[in-house]
């Protein structure tokens, strides 16, 4: 699994590119003595996995990208500033999600998907705004995503190089990474595997068991694969 830098105690170098997250990968493989990996990348993680399957193609068994940052027109990132506040003050944080948390789901959920939503998922996507607390530890990282490693995905990565089975799965809704994207990355991956979703947003709402179940048998048929 692919862990963005600058989140909780882990530092942010000055080069936080993704091509640079990608070597770090394969140092922490290093360390750990082992030759390769079927690598997965969830949201803004997606980029840096790309980058890990092109950069180190001997090291990647096969690729897993899940609501992944895709390319295309990314929405227009707030003023800097306003995010390093929003996303800097354990206070302000806690505030917007805990008596707007509404407008917050947006970020994951569309206006059609939240009307849908039950108890329990509703309770799910509150729990994944309230477990970054504390925010400030995660910043650093949440600034480099959205100024770094997102943008970057639009920087001409030339995806028909990647030569590993991947597995894309995306919902048709993400307001976050446009289904577009998700599809254009299946068209040009050679061997890539489009598993989509009508609902669901950018948290794949509603469908965890299939998610579980088509990662298991993807992983299952390539975890021994040798390039």
């Amino acid at each position: 699994m692919c862990f963005a830098i600058g989140y909780l105690k882990t530092p942010l170098p000055e080069d936080g590119s993704p091509k640079a997250q990608a070597d770090a990968y394969a140092h922490l493989l290093d360390h750990l003595g082992i030759d390769s990996v079927v690598i997965y990348g969830n949201s803004a993680g997606g980029t840096s996995a790309i980058r890990f399957a092109l950069q180190y193609p001997e090291r990647c068994k096969a690729l897993i990208l899940h609501s992944s940052n895709v390319p295309g027109v990314l929405a227009p990132s707030p003023p800097k500033i306003l995010m390093k506040t929003v996303f800097g003050s354990n206070v302000i944080y806690w505030l917007l999600t805990t008596f707007f948390i509404k407008i917050m789901m947006s970020m994951f959920v569309s206006a059609s998907l939240k009307k849908q939503l039950t108890k329990q998922q509703y309770g799910h996507v509150e729990d994944v705004f309230r477990l970054s607390l504390p925010v400030n530890l995660r910043t650093k990282g949440i600034l480099n995503d959205g100024y770094v490693s997102n943008p970057d995905i639009n920087a001409g990565y030339p995806f028909h190089e990647i030569q590993v089975p991947t597995l894309i799965i995306h919902a048709m809704d993400d307001p976050v990474a446009k289904f577009q994207g998700a599809q254009e990355l299946a068209q040009q991956i050679p061997k890539a595997t489009l598993v989509s979703f009508e609902t669901g947003g950018h948290l794949t709402l509603g469908h965890e068991e299939e998610i579980k179940k088509v990662i298991a048998d993807f992983v299952s048929t390539n975890a021994n694969n040798k390039n």
